[in-house]
């Protein structure tokens, strides 16, 4: 009768985490999400007149998409939204 071997048990690596997610080694690089308004006629000294607290009409139309960019780089259009207190931009489209 033929004695048994016994294999040593080899774990099998899991995925690095970059191929489980192509984006995992960028995730933590900083930058700078803007979303931009034109306020036409807006002059100097209306900005140095702003104090805490103040509305400035920026005749913007609530149904007009407005472009939000990061880095610079335009990367949707999106809505302004209202949740409660808060004042959101939900994306609309990707550019």
């Amino acid at each position: 009768m033929a004695a048994a071997v016994q294999l040593p048990v080899v774990p099998i690596a899991p995925e690095p985490v970059w191929q489980q997610d192509p984006w995992a080694h960028v995730m933590w690089l900083p930058c700078e999400l803007t979303v931009e308004i034109p306020i036409p006629n807006f002059t100097v000294g209306d900005l140095l007149r702003l104090a805490p607290g103040e509305i400035v009409d920026s005749l913007w139309n609530n149904a007009t998409e407005v472009p939000l960019s990061i880095n610079e780089h335009r990367i949707a259009d999106t809505n302004f939204e209202a949740i409660g207190q808060t004042l959101a931009v939900r994306v609309s489209e990707l550019a």
